[in-house]
């Protein structure tokens, strides 16, 4: 299955948009809650992991947090707060990685 990242966040942006998560935006706090969105996402998989909870869950949980980061970037997109493509800086950012040392040059 091959996606396009911008169609997909435009697309999960309007959703969440006619559900009317964006009905209180007002600006920076508003994205900081989003921000905390995404992170209670993240618990939510650290949870399902730890509670043994099932694959089905887990990837559940993993899918949030791309649905949420991606509304995330496509309202700041709409909102002139972010300019560069998501797929470019994923792109960008995973060929910086290659480069990067082992473990990033820290300590396990």
């Amino acid at each position: 299955m091959s996606i396009n990242l911008t169609e997909y966040a435009w697309s999960v942006h309007q959703n969440a948009v006619n559900k009317g998560f964006w009905d209180n935006n007002n600006g920076i706090n508003f994205y900081i809650k989003q921000c905390a969105m995404i992170h209670s996402e993240v618990s939510e998989v650290v949870e399902a992991i730890a509670k043994d909870k099932g694959e089905q869950q887990i990837v559940d949980e993993m899918a949030d947090i791309i649905i949420r980061l991606c509304d995330l970037w496509a309202g700041m997109n709409h909102d002139g707060i972010v300019k560069i493509q998501l797929e470019d800086a994923l792109r960008d950012k995973a060929e910086y990685n290659k480069t990067r040392p082992k473990m990033h040059g820290k300590l396990a």
